[in-house]
């Protein structure tokens, strides 16, 4: 198993790359064993901490942020987050990326296909990816990410 700092160093590559989905190591990270709870927790926390400090977080996004956590934590009903995801879908535009990146989140959750592991990674590290487009200085976004990562897993141990 690799180690968190492991997962930040692949994460510092990847974002190198034009167009990598930059997250993927820390939730192949946090997938390791296998944990939806894990995961989610993880997303749901850094993803709606990323929508209060990019001044995102209304009560309405909060809400659904305050739903896919409860998912995280215990199973509720995954066609109510599947609506809801569409409910945000559906406003999606240029002006409102914090709409496509919630109803990604909920697409994550509720569609959580196991069967690739890249492939999930991929969708749970999209959320965080839209939100970086929104910050004027996309490197705060990755740096609080790392450390909102670093302090998840220090908190586990």
């Amino acid at each position: 198993m690799a180690s968190p700092q492991d997962a930040i160093a692949d994460c510092r590559r990847a974002r190198e790359v034009a167009g990598a989905r930059w997250p993927m190591p820390l939730v192949s990270f946090l997938d390791d064993p296998p944990s939806d709870r894990r995961v989610f927790e993880w997303l749901c926390s850094c993803v709606g901490e990323l929508l209060c400090q990019l001044g995102k977080a209304t009560p309405e996004v909060e809400a659904a942020i305050s739903l896919a956590r409860h998912q995280a934590v215990e199973v509720v009903d995954r066609d109510e987050l599947e609506r809801l995801a569409w409910h945000f879908w559906s406003r999606r535009s240029a002006e409102n990326t914090e709409f496509t990146a919630v109803a990604q989140l909920l697409f994550a959750i509720s569609r959580a296909d196991r069967s690739r592991p890249a492939l999930f990674a991929s969708a749970c590290s999209t959320p965080i990816c839209l939100l970086e487009s929104l910050e004027d200085y996309p490197s705060q976004v990755f740096d609080r990410v790392m450390s909102h990562f670093e302090t998840y897993v220090s908190l586990e141990g």
